[in-house]
């Protein structure tokens, strides 16, 4: 690995470091990636690119809940990006902690509507829909799966791809069946 002497000064040299630690990560070469995570860390021009780096190493090893805690951190420091409340939940859901993903998802629908970014709007949505079928918010899933454009599909960890209809279909099954 090429010593990391001198900080970047960049946006784009960030980038390089952020490309090598994600590299050596696919690689499994953990220790490298979080070396480099951590040594972006250290500098506080540079922390919220190795948190937001070394949350994506941590899921990659399967320490969601270090990944949650590291983009909480980012989220702290900077609640603007929508990518950061949407990845949030997504790991927020796969490790089961339902509620959390719905205010992360929601946050992310939020940001993403000021940003004008309507991939965060409209993955949130699913997700959030998803997540309140898990705790049979049936009304909220509905009314979330219905502003999504009809057609609508993403890959779900354990479940692959479903369609915005899909998650219609299971709310209205689900309210007739307890109805």
């Amino acid at each position: 690995m090429k010593p990391m002497t001198r900080r970047p000064t960049t946006e784009a040299e960030v980038e390089d470091y952020q490309a090598r630690a994600r590299d050596f990560s696919h690689q499994r070469r953990y220790t490298e990636a979080l070396e480099i995570c951590d040594w972006l860390i250290d500098d506080p021009a540079t922390r919220l690119a190795g948190l937001r780096q070394r949350a994506a190493v941590k899921e990659l090893q399967g320490d969601l809940r270090a990944a949650i805690n590291d983009l909480s951190a980012v989220i702290e420091t900077f609640a603007m990006e929508p990518a950061d409340f949407h990845s949030l939940g997504l790991l927020q859901l796969e490790a089961g902690d339902t509620r959390e993903a719905i205010i992360s998802l929601s946050r992310a629908i939020e940001t993403g509507d000021a940003a004008g970014s309507t991939y965060y709007r409209n993955s949130s949505l699913f997700f959030r829909a998803f997540a309140r079928l898990k705790i049979d918010e049936l009304a909220a899933a509905t009314k979330d799966c219905e502003l999504l454009p009809a057609g609508y599909q993403t890959h779900i960890s354990g479940e692959g791809i479903v369609s915005r209809e899909a998650l219609l279909d299971q709310a209205k099954r689900r309210a007739h069946h307890g109805s």
